[in-house]
């Protein structure tokens, strides 16, 4: 099986757009957010979004997936107990 292995630009490019939907989404709803204005706003093209994402919800729930497993991270790490 071959490793698939992401370049640093691609990852800095998909932080960027991610960095853009969460800016957005504290003005708007998801479902009024294009795809192009996250590319306008992140300085990519639009095609450039679409080699990464099929649409606006695979940003935001690639987003979430990316949240959700750094909060579990921190939180095996520092070892917080619930009462």
């Amino acid at each position: 099986m071959t490793e698939h292995k992401v370049s640093r630009k691609a990852l800095k490019t998909k932080k960027q757009i991610g960095t853009v939907l969460a800016e957005l989404l504290q003005e708007k709803e998801l479902r009024d957010i294009t795809v192009h204005e996250i590319a306008e706003k992140a300085d990519v093209s639009r095609t450039t979004v679409y080699n990464y994402y099929l649409d606006v919800y695979d940003i935001y729930e690639q987003l979430e997936n990316t949240v959700l497993t750094e909060l579990g991270l921190l939180i095996t790490e520092h070892g917080v107990k619930t009462t």
